[in-house]
């Protein structure tokens, strides 16, 4: 099974510049993932860039490598590929473009790991390099945001990297899983249980619309909900179906009753317990505030 997932950056994680939707939380979700060995799954990245002349210095190398990291700061995705000097490997480190052989290795070399390329996973857009790397035994996969590789939203990357890593490990099903559900259904994941290779049961906090006239100006309010959802995955691991039960009458008139009485008690404001924040589409979110100690 893998050890490391390589990634390339421009048309795959980034295109006209910016990030791919759901990017960011896939490549935390990758840092979660811990291998077939149990130990913590590497990324990183491997990217052409510019070679440079046989008599090119070093000083010119490193002014090269820190106008890319630049880049990767410039998305903030910096943070998910240190140490830098680690994970990122460039073709002017190679001497090769992708996908030359040399290049992947140079980047295995880099990471200081003991992980073969057969033990690698790369994720890539262009489809001439997917077929190459497979040549050489690393598994590759293609994005393409049409639909015709292997997965098209970048939500479903963690899910389809997880049963490659480690078919039975329940901990990065979970982690994947957490991320789709938070970039599809803006859905926290709160509790899974695996009742079947293919299908989870979870409990989840999804917001929900209150609408109640004794809310008074908070009527209309987004607040979290406890609901259950059952979850059928594809046979490659991704997400085939999810069905959310609805909140019940009962459950509904309890949650009203518990903004009330937060209004009551002056617990929703700036220096409260709970605050309002608006989302990209203009709804009210009620939030509980996270207290740091």
């Amino acid at each position: 099974m893998h050890k490391v997932l390589m990634l390339d950056l421009g048309d795959t994680l980034v295109h006209a510049n910016q990030l791919y939707p759901g990017v960011k939380d896939a490549l935390q979700a990758f840092q979660e993932f811990n291998a077939s060995d149990s130990q913590p799954l590497e990324s990183c990245l491997v990217s052409d860039y510019q070679i440079l002349g046989s008599d090119a210095s070093q000083e010119e190398l490193d002014s090269l490598f820190d106008e890319y990291i630049s880049l990767l700061a410039a998305f903030e995705i910096r943070p998910y590929f240190e140490p830098v000097e680690k994970r990122v490997t460039l073709s002017a480190h190679a001497g090769v473009y992708k996908p030359d052989r040399r290049i992947f290795e140079k980047a295995l070399q880099r990471l200081g790991t003991t992980a073969q390329l057969r033990e690698c996973a790369f994720i890539t857009e262009n489809i001439e390099h997917v077929d190459a790397a497979r040549a050489i035994g690393i598994d590759a996969l293609r994005f393409d945001p049409e639909g015709s590789g292997n997965f098209s939203d970048w939500s479903e990357a963690p899910l389809l990297i997880a049963r490659r890593i480690a078919d039975d490990n329940a901990d990065n099903v979970e982690i994947a899983l957490s991320a789709y559900m938070r970039a599809i259904h803006q859905a926290e994941l709160l509790q899974v249980e695996q009742i079947g290779k293919d299908r989870i049961r979870a409990r989840l906090r999804s917001p929900s619309r209150l609408s109640d006239s004794r809310l008074g100006e908070l009527d209309g309010i987004y607040v979290g909900v406890p609901l259950q959802a059952d979850i059928k995955l594809s046979r490659n691991g991704t997400v085939a179906t999810v069905n959310i039960a609805s909140p019940s009458p009962t459950d509904m008139e309890e949650i009203v009753q518990q903004v009330m009485t937060l209004k009551e008690h002056g617990q929703i404001g700036p220096v409260a317990s709970h605050n309002i924040e608006v989302d990209a589409l203009g709804h009210r979110h009620l939030l509980r505030k996270r207290f740091e100690h």
